[in-house]
């Protein structure tokens, strides 16, 4: 899998958790407005998220010598993928039987997979300032 690629998938990944935390706070909101506020600001931050992926992609276009990735990164975001999925699946099917509690916690899980994930990243670079930005990805969850 190439680089360009593998921004895809992380690009695809952020917006991915966006959407689904915005699909829960659109079905929970009237009945837990507290946490419907709370995931709406979680999607609002995947969304700068994505941008900074979009920014970091668009970095690579143009230095395409600066960048490269490590071995198991396609893993990686598959895994993530998959997650955000069978959180979403989880969800939809049992959303209104779901507690407070029961979804920060689900959330919490998949943010804290999403975070394991972006602090062994899956692409790394060789100019200073590139570095920084994917830093800041590292920490953005």
């Amino acid at each position: 899998m190439g680089i360009y690629t593998i921004f895809s998938y992380l690009k695809n990944a952020e917006a991915g958790a966006a959407e689904l935390y915005s699909f829960m706070a659109h079905k929970i909101s009237h009945k837990y407005p507290d946490v419907g506020t709370f995931l709406k600001n979680l999607a609002d931050e995947e969304k700068l998220h994505e941008k900074q992926v979009e920014m970091a992609r668009n970095f690579f276009l143009e230095a395409t010598d600066l960048f490269f990735q490590k071995e198991d990164a396609e893993s990686m975001l598959v895994h993530v993928l998959k997650k955000t999925e069978d959180t979403r699946r989880y969800f939809s099917e049992n959303w209104d039987l779901l507690t407070p509690d029961q979804i920060i916690h689900m959330v919490k899980d998949l943010e804290l997979e999403i975070e394991n994930k972006h602090h062994s990243f899956y692409i790394e670079s060789t100019d200073a300032g590139i570095k920084t930005l994917i830093d800041s990805l590292r920490g953005a969850d």
